[in-house]
């Protein structure tokens, strides 16, 4: 046991200070909202006039966010979908202290967004008889996957492998970055990064940081929609506050199929397993010599590894024996090499508990050993386990198990066949959701698998060219054979 000495004047001293902090940036930024929602009036249209048919999508955004409900919007390309939608919100989500989160699926999309954010802003900027310019309305982020955020020689997000990480908190009350970005108009990854990597903090941490601090959010798909991710947990944003804009709507059905289609695949698991046993022996070793390196004693560490990859062998060991087992309860799968069953729930609920309790000990003892991989298949398996235990509690006639033993070694797979119930349980969730693409017809089919609700708007535009400019093609050498 180690005795702690407790110094309760350094720590009501410490808390005080920290509390005045967090009151200080919540007024600071209640202060900002309410000098932008009195400029909300100044956002002007970044265009001399409106293509055809823009005014009318304009209208109806400005009508479903008054109303408080969902918009699906089926409009050719050429109308000018993306500022008639961040045009008709932005005006009042800032007068009503709302955020916008515009979501895309590639980031190719993001570019087009970045551009009409950079003309709404200056077209928003004033000067006063001085030539003193005004701050923006609004300010927006862009946010880039932590992959491609990454300032350290490879993605290990602990501060004993990332000197970005170290005392990332710390690093930010001293270096005052948040308030930094406070009068950028556009936040783009590459400024997040170089000031990031200047006060050696993590850029991808840094940019969630901003996310509070900003009107409008430019990300991924999976921030909002994929299970394992919480934008709003991520960031402490109220999603009753958020306004989603959802770009090219038509590809958001496949990718929700993909976020609840897990599998564990045995072949992981029996690698997994081989590495804990073979490990037993040599565990220490590298250990032992990263240890020496920095002068530090590497005494007691072998019994607690040797214990813990037992345990860990013998929890790999139980998954393989279901696994066995499914495949006698279901003698069907020696003639077709993929059969519908039904996992066991009760057996993979005391199985996620058991890992969970396997983690905190590695957790731990990585910790108190230094010993990070940059690699690390134990924490990779935790992760993918952990979301295949968490789709299997959801239920409903969408979801399909199967064994699948096509391959070298059996799958398990989860199948989810229709995602518009979890997306409409998300989409709940969101003061409104604004979907458009040019790909949405008929309107009524996707706004049922897309998860809006019967209430939902709709609005379909015709093209902004005339027809006479369209030119038909027929080459009968291309087929169209299904």
């Amino acid at each position: 046991s180690v005795e702690v000495v407790t110094d309760l004047e350094t720590i009501h001293d410490f808390i005080q200070d920290q509390l005045e902090r967090i009151i200080l940036v919540h007024e600071e930024s209640s202060l900002r909202k309410v000098e932008q929602a009195t400029q909300a009036g100044t956002i002007r249209f970044p265009f001399s006039q409106m293509r055809r048919h823009q005014d009318t999508m304009i209208e109806a955004v400005h009508s479903a966010l008054q109303d408080r409900q969902h918009l699906l919007v089926s409009a050719p390309t050429g109308i000018g979908k993306t500022v008639a939608a961040l045009y008709g919100s932005l005006q009042f989500a800032v007068r009503n202290g709302l955020s916008i989160f515009f979501l895309t699926s590639k980031t190719t999309q993001q570019r087009i967004v970045v551009d009409t954010l950079r003309l709404l802003t200056s077209k928003s900027i004033s000067s006063d008889p001085t030539g003193r310019e005004s701050p923006a309305p609004f300010n927006s982020l862009i946010l880039r996957s932590k992959e491609k955020s990454c300032a350290n020689d490879v993605v290990c997000c602990h501060e004993a492998r990332c000197p970005y990480a170290k005392n990332f908190f710390g690093k930010m009350e001293r270096s005052a970055l948040r308030s930094s970005f406070a009068n950028v108009p556009v936040i783009t990854p590459e400024l997040v990064y170089s000031r990031a990597v200047e006060a050696e903090v993590c850029p991808f941490e840094l940019s969630l940081e901003l996310v509070p601090q900003v009107q409008v959010t430019v990300c991924d798909y999976n921030y909002v929609y994929d299970p394992r991710v919480s934008i709003e947990g991520l960031s402490g944003l109220d999603a009753s506050r958020i306004i989603l804009i959802v770009d090219e709507a038509h590809n958001l059905y496949s990718r929700a199929r993909e976020y609840y289609s897990p599998e564990l695949d045995l072949q992981r698991v029996q690698i997994l397993k081989q590495h804990a046993l073979s490990s037993r022996v040599e565990f220490e070793l590298p250990l032992q010599q990263s240890l020496a390196e920095n002068g530090q004693a590497p005494a007691q560490s072998k019994p607690l590894s040797n214990d813990f990859l037992k345990v860990l062998a013998e929890f790999l060991s139980g998954i393989e024996e279901y696994v066995e087992e499914l495949g006698e309860l279901f003698p069907e799968i020696r003639e077709n090499p993929q059969a519908v069953i039904s996992f066991d729930r009760e057996f993979f609920r005391e199985q996620k508990n058991t890992l969970d309790e396997l983690m905190q000990r590695y957790l731990m003892e990585q910790r108190r050993w230094g010993r990070w991989q940059d690699e690390d298949q134990i924490l990779d398996f935790f992760y993918s386990f952990s979301r295949f235990c968490g789709v299997l509690e959801l239920t409903g006639d969408e979801f399909v198990h199967v064994l699948d033993v096509s391959a070298k070694t059996p799958r398990l797979k989860i199948i989810c066949l229709d995602p518009s119930g979890q997306l409409k349980k998300i989409n709940k969730k969101y003061f409104s959701v604004l979907a458009m693409s040019a790909t949405l017809t008929p309107l009524e089919f996707y706004s049922d698998v897309l998860g809006l609700d019967q209430n939902s708007r709709r609005l379909s535009l015709p093209s902004p060219f005339p027809p006479e400019n369209r030119k038909i093609l027929v080459i009968p050498d291309v087929s169209t054979t299904y």
